[in-house]
């Protein structure tokens, strides 16, 4: 699938205590699933391509236990094709599952199913209007589906591009990754008109909003860049890095990104910058919030997958074992 797309500044989040490092985190072999009531950590495989082995873990921050194929222990079937991304509104999680074309909507704490919207060609991420309407952007199938959250069913299709991923809303608009022709299409989040396109010199990747402003982070043909854009249409370059990047989170006006090696970050706010070395072997993917930053290592693609926890002064916490090609991680 699609790879294109962070020192904390320790003076911002030093208050956070330094944990030490205690080996590698191993889930339960048991098939029973006991999730004991907390901050959970939801952590969303990839499966290879065509063998319908997707899979969802759960880290528990309360008691540090991560315990994984948890959609299928809870209901005796498989997740499906490629889980894509994952939102998580209210109290409900829905898992958004790209070859199968269908988001499985679960309980977001006994992870039961509560229902399935289908009629997706290859969905790639949801994007929350309200309590009742969400988008959903789509490869190869030329249309944004607008979903009713009440009858959890597609009720009307939007003329897009042929490869769309991310999306922001800022002020009743609606910012979308055109992946295909390395721009942004904008459209009005009432009407669902069109109302502009900007072209990038980057793959538009990762979709970010900031002070009412949209901050762009992809791969250029070299190395990559970090773009804010203002409703004025004007563009502006924040950050350019010699290597490409395979994950980029915003937390707390930080912006953090992901090399071969490295964990970059940046305030936006004050410019200021920092790094530090990471030990994943394949790094695929990062998530960031107060409770450390997360780096998804998918190996070989072929074995289960960990993901590494690092706390706020860059040291390696834990090392959490999870399914096939680890991707999406979320609170």
């Amino acid at each position: 699938m699609e790879r294109v797309v962070a020192i904390i500044l320790i003076i911002c989040l030093n208050s956070c205590q330094k944990d030490e490092y205690f080996g590698p985190v191993y889930p339960s072999n048991s098939d029973e699933v006991s999730i004991t009531p907390g901050n959970l950590i939801y952590i969303g495989c990839e499966g290879n391509f065509q063998f319908n082995n997707a899979s969802l873990s759960v880290f528990n921050l309360e008691d540090e236990t991560i315990q994984n194929d948890i959609y299928k222990r809870t209901n005796n079937k498989q997740l499906g094709d490629v889980l894509q991304s994952i939102i998580h509104h209210g109290d409900s999680l829905f898992l958004v599952i790209n070859n199968s074309g269908l988001i499985r909507i679960l309980n977001d704490s006994t992870f039961e199913e509560l229902a399935i919207i289908e009629g997706f060609n290859s969905p790639r991420h949801m994007l929350m209007l309200n309590d009742k309407k969400a988008l959903v952007s789509d490869f190869g199938g030329g249309a944004l589906s607008v979903v009713d959250l009440v009858s959890n069913s597609i009720t009307n299709q939007i003329q897009a591009p042929e490869w769309t991923e991310r999306m922001v809303l800022i002020d009743d608009m609606i910012y979308i990754s055109n992946m295909k022709d390395s721009s942004i299409l904008i459209i009005d989040a009432l009407s669902f008109e069109k109302i502009d396109e900007i072209q990038l010199s980057i793959e538009p990747s990762y979709l970010f909003s900031l002070d009412h402003k949209l901050v762009i982070a992809g791969n250029a043909k070299k190395g990559a860049k970090l773009i804010s854009f203002v409703k004025s249409g004007a563009l502006e370059t924040l950050a350019e890095f010699n290597n490409r990047i395979s994950g980029s989170a915003l937390y707390d006006s930080v912006g953090y990104f992901l090399l071969n090696n490295t964990v970059k970050m940046i305030n936006l706010r004050s410019q200021n910058e920092g790094q530090f070395s990471h030990t994943a072997q394949t790094p695929y993917s990062l998530y960031v919030d107060e409770s450390g930053i997360y780096i998804s290592d998918v190996i070989d693609y072929l074995s289960r997958g960990k993901v590494l926890r690092y706390d706020a002064s860059s040291q390696l916490i834990q090392e959490l074992e999870t399914g096939l090609i680890p991707q999406v991680i979320l609170r």
